[in-house]
Formats: structure tokens, sequence, C-alpha cells
């Protein structure tokens, strides 16, 4: 595709993040007023004016009302196309006057190599950086960002990505981009399944692009689990091919309607792959949230790291590059130490210093839930599951149904007030 006139980038990056993108993507590319030319200018104060006032894109034709300046139709391209070229127009356009201006200072009669030098090495620093806005952020300039996030938060727009279990939801608002959130169990616990049914949860009830890594078991395993919580029919006779032609029937209607949501990737990560991989295989699908069943078996390109740093230079990758080197959510399951289940009563129940392997898990999460063994009898059907550590260093308990033949592992109310969860 041929780029468009240089004159029209700024009008044809509206006009894209207008028609494909969203308020998030807007923020997520920082303090770019510098990037547009004059005649461009009041559309992207209207476009961020509106934003922080409604939480919401404006349309084109009321950025062409309140701003005088019409926009074109929506192009094929994604809005980041355009940005590209944006900031190389405005890096060309930079060094070219820094290279005039420079060789002023080298002229025949005043030549003077020092200021020539301080002039390419002052535009080289504004340069870069204007070319870490997206990170660097002035609180000066922090208006409309703060109420961006405001007016979002008021109309639910900049809402997370819900769990499906109230109290957490409450607690964190959701699984929100650059969170990296730890489920964590001894083997057997039931970590596989729920990690499947928060990743069947974000794809089918919040409709969004799902990527879904098991490395402890094959797709079909997994595919299978999400058929049958997706239907609503017991696993057990799924995966053993006793299925009633009812359950038969349910699952076929299911898996029909499946075909009307965004994508739910499942990955077969069952030979171990780089926490590199799973960041270019987000790079190239662009899911909303990633769910790693077994994060502590990824492998790491240096084959001669001791286990416990492979796993904490895997728990540093997944929250700086994937998370919010990528600006989604990252879900990952851990293990428990031994020691965890071998606690005495008086030392009180597990805690983020007995995750198995790296400190980093504790630390790089926004939340850690523990699923906890119980021996006693009338907790059949159900689970505990304690919070560790929240967002905001909340910690709580909540009991979550573990019914297999309904294959529902929703959150129970508490018995006493009606009111979910519980602060401990």
């Amino acid at each position: 595709m041929a780029l468009t006139p240089r004159a029209s980038l700024g009008a044809q990056y509206m006009a894209a993040l207008l028609g494909g993108g969203s308020g998030r993507d807007l923020m997520h590319a920082g303090q770019i007023h510098h990037l547009f030319q004059e005649h461009e200018v009041e559309a992207w104060r209207y476009v961020v004016e509106h934003l922080a006032a409604h939480g919401e894109l404006p349309d084109p034709a009321t950025v062409a009302r309140h701003s005088g300046t019409p926009l074109p139709p929506s192009p094929s391209e994604p809005a980041s196309y355009y940005l590209e070229h944006l900031r190389n127009r405005h890096i060309e356009r930079v060094l070219r006057t820094s290279v005039r201006d420079a060789n002023e200072h080298l002229g025949a009669e005043h030549r003077d190599p020092r200021a020539a030098l301080a002039e390419l090495t002052s535009a080289l620093g504004v340069l870069q950086i204007e070319d870490r806005r997206a990170e660097l952020h002035d609180f000066r300039d922090s208006h409309s960002r703060v109420l961006t996030a405001h007016s979002q938060a008021l109309q639910g727009t900049g809402r997370g990505i819900a769990t499906g279990w109230p109290y957490i939801d409450a607690m964190m608002g959701g699984f929100q981009p650059g969170d990296l959130a730890s489920i964590v169990g001894r083997p057997q616990e039931g970590k596989t399944w729920a990690m499947t049914w928060l990743a069947h949860h974000a794809w089918w009830v919040e409709k969004r692009p799902t990527l879904l890594v098991t490395v402890e078991m094959t797709a079909l395993a997994i595919e299978q689990r999400l058929a049958a919580l997706h239907a609503g029919i017991p696993h057990g006779p799924l995966r053993l091919g006793h299925l009633t032609s009812r359950h038969k029937t349910r699952l076929q209607g299911a898996m029909l309607e499946a075909k009307g949501r965004p994508p739910l990737w499942v990955v077969d990560g069952s030979q171990a792959p780089t926490a590199d991989e799973i960041i270019l295989l987000a790079q190239q699908l662009a899911p909303d949230a990633v769910y790693i069943d077994g994060a502590y078996l990824l492998k790491h390109p240096d084959k001669n790291l001791q286990k416990f740093r492979r796993v904490a230079a895997v728990c540093d990758q997944l929250k700086f590059d994937l998370a919010m080197g990528q600006d989604l959510a990252c879900v990952a399951s851990w293990q428990f130490s031994r020691g965890a289940v071998k606690r005495k009563p008086n030392e009180g129940p597990p805690g983020l210093e007995d995750i198995s392997y790296a400190d980093e898990i504790g630390q790089n999460s926004s939340l850690v839930a523990a699923l906890l063994g119980e021996k006693n009898p009338e907790t059949v059907g159900s689970k505990l599951m304690d919070i560790l550590k929240g967002r905001n260093g909340e910690v709580g308990q909540l009991r979550i149904k573990w019914d297999f033949e309904g294959m529902d592992f929703s959150q129970l109310p508490r018995e006493d007030d009606g009111t979910v969860g519980g602060l401990a």
C-alpha cells in the first residue's frame, strides 16, 4: 500500500484511531501533540479532550464539527502504522533542521565546531526524550490522562478483564493491562481448572481475544476442558467418549455459538517453550490477555541457569516484556513448595514466601491467589482460595464451587450475610 501524502499523515492517524482504535491506544501513545502539523493540532486536541470528558473516542464527524478539520474515511491500515510514520516524519524534520543549523556553525567565515556539536547533541537529546514519551510522563501534563481514566471508570469502558469471581473483581477491578496475576498451589490442587475457567470467562463473557498456553498438557486436553466448561457438561464422559445424546446435542449447540466470539487460541506448550516465544506469539496475535498454565516450566535461552534463576528470569519477562511491554494482562500458574503443606496449625496458612523457586513471583504479581488443600469433608464440592496479595495490598478469602457435573467453578456467596468473600 502506498503511503498517503505526508501532509495528511496526522489526519490519517486520527481517522484510523477513531475508526478502529480505542482510548487505551491513545493513552498508550503518550504525549504526541508535537507530531501534528499546525492545521491538525486543533483536531487532535479535541480528540484528547473528548476522551477525557466522556471516556470514549469521538465520532469523526464530531471532531470535524468542533475543530473545523474534516477527517478522511477510516483507512485500511491500523493507527499504529500512521503513528510510526508520524514519528519518522518528525525525526527527519528535526534532524534536517539541526544539520542545517550545525552547518551554519561550520561556515568558512565563522567556524565553531563546538557550537555545531552542541546543536546536534541538543537535537538528539530532544528526540530521545520524545521517543520515550509513551513511558515518560510529566505530571504537569497529566490532566487529560487522569480525567480519561476517571471517565472510563465512570462509564465502565476502562474496566479490566473480569475473573467471574465477584470478590476478586470488586477488589481488583478486573485484570488490567500490565498486570501479572498468579494462581499458586501444590500439584493436583486444581490450578489448571482455575486457569481454564479464567481464560474461558475472558473469552466468552468478556468477549476478549484470549491466548491460553498449556505447558503441562496437550492442546486437546485443554480444549476438552474448555468444551466441557462452555457447554456445561461433565468433563469425564466427554474425555472418555461416554457422552449421552442430550449432552452431545448441548455440546454441538455450544460450539456453534462459539463461532460468534473473538478468537480463543490454545497453544500446546508441552515441549516447554520459552517466554520469548510466547511474547513473540502475543505480538503476532494481539490478545487482550494471556493465560499460562505451568509458567514455572517455561524454558530460558540460557540453559546453564539454575532452576530458581530461570524461574525468576521467566517471571520478570512475563511481567515487564509481556504484560507491560505488550500492554495486556498476563495470568500464570505456579507451584507452592512442599513446605507449604507441612506447616503446623500455629504457623498459619502458606504465604508468598512459600512459592517455589522465585521471590519475583510475589513481587511482580498484582494478584496472588492460592488454592489450598482441605481435608474437611464438609468442603467437598468447593475450594478455598486465599488472596495472598492484591494490587493495593489486599488480602482475603473466597470459596469457589468445584462442580464437575455442571462444570461450575463460580464463586459461592457467604452463608452468614449473603455477601461474597471476606477480608482476612
